[in-house]
């Protein structure tokens, strides 16, 4: 089915509120997603929403997970427990949209037991180009380049140029390459595997969720996955702060920076830049996540974290020292959880993240040796990866460790998720969702599969 220029809007069936107003239609409601961004607002839905329970597409059916003294339901139980209570989503903007999606149209419920529903519509574009913009260098950029695979609409610096015209030329590039994809026009992301359905607010130009700052500067280590593997960052750039802090004021004027917006600062590694305080200050206010490999433990990048609304993304990828050391090429595990060490016991906010790479790190020494580590560090949660420059699908050992992987970070109360959900195919994610339900329910006993090896049958005995 050819999707290209497709359109189809959502309304809600009932009047709409003027503004400020809350259309509020019962004294308790569900929350719907029980993630790290659920926790962080809490207050503030608990403020104009009494809640009931909480509810997650990734809670067990067995149950007994609690969020806030609240059960976490998965949406079976929520529909049979509370078949009519009004359901406050509960998820970043990002990603609220996508979700209420869902409900409507795949879980039948109804707009007007959706107390902050939004109207909206699917179309035919690219989630990256919707929700982000990345700074590079000396230029603006609209998109991820799908890891280097085609080229990102950019705007260049120019000379002399102001941040009121650099936003304006940005504004209408992402106008102009956002048409050229609805109408099948030529253009840099003609053939992108980005480009799908996609939902977006209705009547009104979608504000930024992402700003990603992508500093070129030196890395210390050589990943087996980057494409720099210690070359293309070779030296700093020349960046002007001062310019990259104005442009941010500007698109907090004209609305497109939003309270929720948030900073994502990567590439290279922050910790040995020169600039690094300059960099932070540019986000300073923005919730911001941070990129570290952590092998070095920095005073100025762990006074920002404590300071700010800001937490430490750190891409681990194994559970043991000889592991990390092949895929990082240096054998600094030790160095590694040191130096998270002291990130946490100082109070920084950590998020652990796990690439799976075919052959090297799909055993379950390294899965069990990384969500340890992630308790240790009482890790406010671990995501999920592959590795997007090489997407050979992913075979059935691989999606059964990923399930491990989540099985054991919910038994050690740490919420997991994917890092997008378009990480994975949709084959791939139905074999993960169906192998976690498995065990979750279980149905599948982890003794079997303990110690198996690539290749060896380690499909599980049913459970009695």
């Amino acid at each position: 089915m050819n999707l290209r220029g497709t359109t189809i809007r959502f309304f809600t069936p009932f009047k709409k509120e003027k503004k400020g107003e809350i259309m509020k239609k019962s004294e308790e409601y569900i929350y719907y997603g029980a993630g790290a961004y659920a926790a962080d607002h809490f207050n503030d839905f608990r403020a104009e929403y009494a809640p009931l329970c909480f509810c997650d597409r990734a809670a067990s059916q067995g149950g007994g997970k609690t969020l806030f003294g609240l059960p976490v339901l998965p949406p079976s139980a929520m529909l049979e427990e509370y078949p009519d209570a009004s359901i406050v989503i509960t998820l970043h903007p990002q990603n609220k949209l996508k979700v209420q999606a869902w409900l409507l149209e795949d879980m039948k419920i109804p707009s007007s037991r959706i107390a902050n529903f939004e109207p909206y519509e699917k179309v035919y574009s690219c989630s990256y180009i919707e929700n982000d913009i990345y700074s590079h260098n000396d230029s603006w950029i609209l998109c991820c380049s799908d890891y280097g695979r085609n080229v990102s609409p950019s705007v260049k610096f120019q000379a002399g140029a102001s941040a009121v015209e650099i936003v304006s030329e940005l504004k209408r590039l992402k106008h102009d390459t956002l048409k050229a994809i609805q109408d099948d026009t030529p253009c840099a992301c003609t053939g992108c595997r980005n480009l799908k359905m996609v939902v977006r607010r209705l009547g009104s130009e979608s504000p930024v969720n992402n700003i990603n700052f992508i500093h070129t500067c030196p890395c210390n280590l050589k990943c087996q996955y980057c494409g720099g593997r210690g070359v293309r960052y070779q030296e700093e750039f020349n960046i002007d702060w001062e310019l990259r802090r104005e442009i941010i004021e500007v698109l907090k004027q004209q609305g497109l920076v939003k309270p929720h917006t948030a900073a994502f600062i990567g590439s290279g590694e922050i910790t040995i830049h020169s600039k690094r305080r300059e960099i932070l200050e540019t986000f300073s206010g923005m919730p911001c996540m941070i990129a570290s490999n952590c092998v070095i433990y920095d005073e100025i990048v762990a006074d920002f974290l404590v300071k700010e609304n800001a937490y430490l993304f750190c891409s681990v990828d194994a559970g043991t020292r000889e592991t990390y050391a092949k895929i990082k090429g240096q054998d600094l595990f030790d160095k590694l959880r040191n130096s998270l060490q002291k990130y946490a016991q100082g109070g920084a906010a950590i998020e652990l993240k796990y690439i799976f790479l075919p052959g090297v790190n799909d055993n379950e020494d390294d899965v069990e040796g990384f969500t340890r580590l992630a308790s240790e560090l009482k890790a406010r949660k671990v995501i999920l990866s592959r590795d997007c420059t090489n997407m050979t699908p992913l075979d059935e050992f691989t999606i059964d460790m990923m399930a491990k992987l989540f099985i054991h970070a919910s038994d050690m109360s740490i919420p997991a998720e994917l890092l997008i959900p378009d990480v994975l195919s949709g084959d791939e994610n139905e074999r993960l969702m169906k192998r976690i339900s498995l065990y979750t329910q279980g149905f599948l006993k982890e003794k079997r599969a303990r110690g198996c090896k690539r290749g060896e049958n380690f499909c599980m005995e049913a459970g009695s």
